[in-house]
């Protein structure tokens, strides 16, 4: 159980410094560790209504555009990223150690759960698996308080009311949720997911950017008070952003 620990560790701190860019699962795109396997060519088959035949192959592995950077600039970049290393720090400590802080262990959990549920968001292949994982980290910053939790939980992080417009083409943060959490998530989870063929990577886009903001909201607020033993009410207080 040790081994395993150590590389989960491993693998959700490559993830907390991904979070660094909008977009964590492109910036983890080509990243693994060695005993993920020799994965460096990945081949696809597959046929049309005519049985067409069609293949075609890719890098597992090749590093994509938006993670490169001089030998200068990542000791710049992380120096200066001190709200997301020490939360983080924190909570894969305490999980590597084996045991939770005397103080901040609620803390330490929620970080640990919600870094855990990202990264196998960003690593999933399916669309919809991956709206499931991204509405888990929202859930989980939420206190496990479902749709209402995690509206009110956007509301005070991200400082947009829940009927107000939060994408271009108008859906508010009620109707988000609702797709994200509720059709999402836990419709699959409990076997009502109707669309389950239908095309997710739009509602996985959005569920990425949303949980990814109120995870680096959460960090921050967390790297800023430093005696706190737990995240605030959510539901008493306005704003904590």
């Amino acid at each position: 159980i040790g081994e395993t620990k150590a590389f989960l560790t491993a693998r959700l701190a490559i993830m907390t410094a991904a979070l660094l860019w909008k977009r964590p699962s492109k910036a983890l795109e080509g990243f693994g560790l060695l005993i993920d396997g020799d994965r460096q060519l990945v081949s696809t088959v597959s046929h049309s209504k005519d049985c067409e035949i069609l293949t075609s192959s890719r890098s597992a592995r090749k590093l994509k555009g938006s993670t490169w950077m001089s030998a200068g600039e990542w000791p710049s970049l992380w120096g200066g990223s001190d709200w997301l290393s020490r939360p983080c720090g924190m909570a894969l400590e305490a999980f590597a150690d084996g045991k939770m802080p005397a103080s901040r262990t609620s803390l330490s959990r929620t970080i640990f759960l919600a870094l855990w549920w990202f990264y196998e968001a960003c690593g999933s292949d399916s669309d919809l698996m991956a709206t499931v994982k991204f509405g888990a980290v929202l859930d989980v910053l939420a206190g496990g308080k479902s749709n209402a939790g995690i509206e009110r939980m956007i509301e005070s992080l991200l400082m947009v009311p829940r009927g107000k417009p939060i994408t271009y083409d108008g859906e508010t943060v009620r109707m988000l949720v609702s797709r994200i959490y509720g059709d999402g998530r836990s419709r699959t989870l409990h076997g009502l997911n109707d669309r389950f063929g239908h095309d997710w990577s739009y509602t996985r886009d959005i569920g990425e950017r949303i949980a990814r903001d109120c995870l680096v909201r959460t960090l921050e607020w967390v790297n800023r008070n430093p005696e706190a033993e737990d995240l605030p009410d959510y539901f008493a207080r306005r704003s904590i952003a």
